[in-house]
């Protein structure tokens, strides 16, 4: 059984938790942070206000029936990033994917088949349409269209450039858009294309029309482009945007939203003659939006799903969990556990991992590694010579100073029941004495078990 994996060796773990579940053919691991999944996100779509499907990175596909409160995550038996997505309902959909492959469902993820449609391009952006016609596009001028709701494809080029964005009205009129602000226009189906706008360097990462005439092309360090004669011409759009507006979603009423990287969210309730800032977070990344009426998502990388009611005037998190790195996990029996990390992340469980509840402290610093004597007394370690010491399960946490011996990182620590140890490869950097008469005070109040003097060996470089 591993019970701890320390920040030194967390690459290895990883692997050999994979060697072991391939070598017995079976896997007992569950994913449990974050939830659902803890991949990025890339595309989806909102049907009503109560079911949504999301695909994303190594095959990751979740749906929700009610609203975001559960996510059921849904086995696609591919390892290829799911990029982009389109669903004529909730039943038939088609999802591009890395390494020129096409992932299809006829039964609303019950079963899937991976179609090969390249040998290696991304197929970035999907549209299936009612009555069968569909369309894709992607890396290096890669072009695709189907006639059978996406069975068979067939494919085409049109230029070099690579495409991040189609938009269909029809099955005959549509545009794509990508590189170098390139915007392609088609009155036939995709068997001919005119260039309508190429004057920019910027890429254009989402096209999409409100209406007949009035179109969006947003991209790269906030640029928008607008037309207003059904994306004959377009013309530079200045709302002080700015990120890289990687979505966008047409709501009723004539209310846009557009939202991207780092954590922007911008919103039109006009049509977009005007726009307000919703949401500006360094720590998020938007990839995709989709709406159904005023109810919708937006997600992103590492899980993120976010969900609102109100048209994005309040959003909520239907992802669970850190986003901080865990450096380290120990678990003292198959119950009781608890995991450290970056940003004075604390999680314990008591519940053998169904859940973790964050323990907080006043530090910030990162926090590399613990070790517990047993269920109430233990101490970890982290950056800036930081030691942590806790006498009742982590409801209270007292930082140590040991200022006056160090002030480096401190990357590992363990013990028993007579001593304590932070040791580098090497040798023991420092180490503390147990006092075994000394417990818990007679009435519940913790009384420290731990001498007041460390010993310091010949520092030694941690590596």
């Amino acid at each position: 059984m591993i019970q701890k994996i320390s920040n030194h060796f967390k690459y290895f773990a990883g692997f050999f938790l994979v060697f072991t579940i391939s070598t017995f053919s079976q896997t007992n691991w569950i994913w449990q942070n974050p939830l659902p999944v803890g991949k990025n996100l890339n595309a989806g779509q909102a049907f009503d206000a109560q079911n949504c499907y999301i695909v994303g990175n190594a095959g990751a596909f979740v749906k929700t029936a009610d609203a975001g409160a559960n996510w059921q995550v849904i086995p696609t038996g591919t390892n290829n990033d799911l990029i982009s997505a389109s669903f004529i309902d909730m039943n038939t959909g088609v999802m591009g994917c890395s390494s020129g492959k096409i992932l299809r469902t006829s039964d609303g993820g019950n079963s899937f088949q991976l179609i090969t449609v390249d040998s290696v391009r991304d197929v970035k952006s999907i549209q299936l349409l009612p009555g069968g016609k569909a369309f894709a596009a992607g890396d290096k001028g890669l072009f695709l269209s189907s006639q059978d709701n996406g069975i068979t494809w067939s494919k085409g080029f049109f230029d070099t450039v690579s495409i991040a964005s189609l938009f269909f009205f029809d099955n005959n009129r549509g545009f794509l858009a990508g590189e170098s602000g390139s915007i392609y226009s088609t009155s036939n189906g995709g068997n001919s294309w005119n260039l309508v706008n190429s004057n920019i360097s910027l890429t254009i990462s989402k096209i999409l029309f409100t209406d007949n005439l009035n179109g969006w092309a947003f991209g790269r360090e906030g640029l928008a482009l607008k037309t207003v004669d059904g994306g004959i011409t377009w013309t530079k759009f200045n709302a002080g945007f700015y990120g890289w507006l990687k979505t966008a979603s047409i709501l009723p009423g004539n209310q846009i939203i557009t939202a991207g990287a780092p954590g922007v969210v911008f919103k039109s309730d006009n049509g977009g003659t005007t726009w307000n800032k919703i949401s500006d977070s360094s720590k998020f990344s938007f990839n995709y939006s989709t709406f159904s009426g005023d109810n919708g998502w937006v997600f992103g990388n590492n899980g993120l799903i976010m969900h609102t009611t109100d048209a994005g005037a309040n959003w909520e998190f239907q992802s669970e969990g850190s986003e901080n790195t865990i450096n380290s996990i120990d678990f003292l029996d198959p119950m009781i556990g608890t995991a450290v990390g970056d940003s004075g992340l604390i999680l314990r469980t008591e519940d053998g991992g169904d859940t973790w509840v964050r323990q907080f402290t006043d530090q910030m610093t990162n926090l590399n590694d613990l070790y517990f004597l047993d269920t109430i007394r233990g101490w970890i370690v982290g950056d800036d010579g930081t030691i942590l010491q806790t006498l009742d399960a982590g409801q209270n946490w007292v930082r140590q100073d040991i200022s006056h011996l160090t002030t480096d990182d401190l990357y590992s620590i363990e013990g028993t029941k007579d001593q304590i140890k932070l040791p580098d490869k090497m040798a023991p950097i420092l180490s503390q004495t147990m006092n075994p008469q000394e417990q818990p005070g007679e009435k519940g109040e913790p009384s420290s078990i731990l001498t007041e003097e460390f010993t310091v060996s010949p520092p030694a470089r941690l590596l």
